[in-house]
């Protein structure tokens, strides 16, 4: 017959073995919550081995800041005005011209991140992986603060897209257009950039394998953009910085697990299923 102390052992060591398997190894005082019932732990999974954590996010951020800068100043104009004359790859808003399979294809590539095209690779994750609902909640709360953060700075910058005033010009119009203006006032930064890289990045956190492709998708719907000549080369520089930036903060702030864990215990459970 086992002692007090002995079955208190098995009980405590039963809730470890359950937490491990969800969760990894629990410290003492997350055992005792857990057994208590007082709060659930936080789902997290940290980063994957391949991010470039050797160098401080800071200066990451600087860099892209520096290279849109630069843009402005020498990049953005050329490149716009030569778009807008050379139009190098097909467009919809085209409808006159002859499409190939090709350029139905790259149409296509262009859609990557935008709403149906994330709500469709969202809910394959949470369908095909067997962590794949909390791993869904959390690309998606991303992708959905990454949109918020875009449009709040569009309407506050109010910059003219390329074909408003021609030749590859722009004016910066601030919130009394940026708010009121419509799309002609909202080229900074690119939502379909940023939507690209949010998606591209919350997949390359949780299947790292695949990684060069989910970021080579994104960077043909930037580059994309810049030769539709609907964004300059400076929004779509500043879209991907935001768009990392906000993905991997809402990932590394636990945002998914936090909403898990709020939850009541039947969702909460529901979340955490599917092992």
């Amino acid at each position: 017959m086992a002692s007090d102390g002995q079955l208190q052992f098995a009980k405590v060591s039963n809730i470890y073995y359950i937490a491990l398997r969800a969760n990894g190894p629990m410290t003492m005082t997350q055992q005792q919550t857990s057994e208590t019932g007082e709060r659930p732990r936080l789902w997290y999974e940290p980063a994957p081995q391949h991010f470039d954590t050797r160098v401080a996010w800071w200066i990451k951020a600087g860099i892209v800041a520096a290279a849109t800068a630069a843009a402005i100043l020498w990049i953005d104009q050329p490149v716009a005005a030569w778009a807008l004359k050379a139009m190098p790859i097909p467009d919809l808003n085209n409808a006159s011209a002859k499409h190939g399979d090709l350029g139905r294809e790259l149409m296509l590539l262009e859609q990557w991140g935008q709403w149906v095209c994330s709500v469709l690779v969202i809910a394959a994750v949470a369908l095909i992986d067997k962590k794949g609902r909390r791993r869904a909640l959390a690309i998606g709360i991303g992708c959905l603060l990454t949109v918020l953060a875009t449009y709040l700075l569009k309407d506050l910058c109010g910059r003219t897209r390329p074909w408003v005033l021609g030749d590859g010009l722009w004016t910066w119009g601030g919130p009394a257009e940026g708010f009121t203006g419509g799309s002609k006032w909202a080229s900074f930064p690119s939502a379909h950039t940023t939507g690209a890289f949010a998606l591209s990045c919350g997949l390359a956190w949780f299947y790292p394998r695949a990684r060069g492709l989910f970021m080579t998708l994104a960077v043909i719907t930037a580059v994309q953009r810049v030769l539709h000549g609907a964004h300059f080369v400076s929004d779509t520089l500043a879209g991907m910085g935001l768009a990392v930036i906000t993905m991997r903060w809402t990932l590394r702030g636990k945002l998914a697990g936090r909403a898990i864990a709020s939850a009541p215990p039947r969702v909460r459970e529901w979340w955490m299923g599917g092992e």
